[in-house]
């Protein structure tokens, strides 16, 4: 992958993934010497965070379930 002519490598990529802040992909793409700015960091985070899942999200979407009954609803006990 290319951003602004400089090659970016996959490794790059798995770290610029990792950050939370504009501020850490800035600090990030700076100690590669890469110049980005803040609407470029945050328009990265951004689109990364619509891709991204956690755990919960990708179990969820995979048919897992969640919560003590197995239903993903809360367990109820019922007297009869």
């Amino acid at each position: 992958m290319t951003f602004k002519g400089k090659e970016i490598s996959k490794e790059l990529m798995e770290k610029a993934e990792k950050c939370r802040t504009a501020d850490e992909l800035m600090a990030l793409a700076k100690e590669n010497d890469i110049e980005l700015t803040v609407d470029e960091a945050q328009a990265f985070l951004d689109e990364s965070a619509d891709i991204q899942l956690d755990s919960e999200q990708i179990n969820a979407a995979a048919g897992g379930r969640t919560g003590s009954s197995g239903t993903g609803c809360p367990s109820r006990k019922h007297s009869y």
